[in-house]
C-alpha cells in the first residue's frame, strides 16, 4: 500500500472545460477507476466549479487555455478557434500541475479494462508518453507525463511559433 505522501504525488487526472455534458462520463471514470481497485484519486481539471458531488472526486479549479493566450499569434489564435483543437490545447495546461510529479491523463470516457496505477512509476525517457496516432502524430485521449513548469512554457512557445499552414493538429 503506498503512503500518503506518494498518494498525493500520483494522479489520475481528466479534464472538462465549458461544459457540463461530460460530468456522467467523469463520474464514471471515477466509479470504474474505484471499481479497478485504483490506489490515486481522480482529479478532474475543470472551469466548472461546484460540479461534483462524488467524494472519490477531487475537483482543480482553471480557466481554460484560451482566456491565457490572447497574445498569442496569428497561428496560435487559429487553433484556438476551433472547438476541438482548443480542447486538446488545454492538455497542455497538466505540465503546468506541478504540484504531482506523475500523472496518468485520460479522456473522460475512457473505459479502463486494468487499473492503470504501474504507470505512475513508469520510467520515462521524455516528459510524456501517449499512445502512437497515424502520421506520426500522438492520440493525447490517455497520457503518462511528468508536469514541469519550463517545459509547460516550452509547450507554450511552441504553439505560438507561426507555421506555414494551420493545420488541425499540430506536431
Amino acid at each position: 500500500m503506498c503512503d500518503s505522501w506518494e498518494m498525493e504525488k500520483f494522479a489520475y487526472l481528466t479534464m472538462m472545460f465549458g461544459t457540463r455534458n461530460r460530468a456522467s462520463h467523469v463520474t464514471c471514470l471515477s466509479r470504474r477507476l474505484y471499481e479497478l481497485g485504483g490506489k490515486h484519486t481522480l482529479h478532474v481539471l475543470t472551469d466548472q466549479p461546484n460540479i461534483f458531488n462524488d467524494s472519490r472526486i477531487r475537483v482543480l479549479y482553471a480557466s481554460d487555455i484560451r482566456s491565457n493566450r490572447s497574445d498569442t499569434s496569428a497561428h496560435g489564435r487559429r487553433l484556438l478557434l476551433s472547438v476541438e483543437r482548443h480542447r486538446t490545447l488545454n492538455k497542455l495546461l497538466l505540465w503546468n500541475m506541478t504540484q504531482f510529479s506523475r500523472i496518468v491523463y485520460m479522456d473522460p470516457d475512457m473505459y479502463l479494462q486494468k487499473v492503470p496505477d504501474r504507470l505512475m512509476h513508469m520510467n520515462l525517457s521524455r516528459s510524456v508518453a501517449a499512445v502512437h496516432g497515424c502520421n506520426g502524430y500522438f492520440n493525447s485521449g490517455f497520457m503518462v507525463l511528468s508536469p514541469g513548469a519550463r517545459a509547460f512554457e516550452r509547450l507554450l512557445t511552441l504553439i505560438d511559433r507561426r507555421y506555414e499552414t494551420a493545420c488541425d493538429r499540430s506536431p
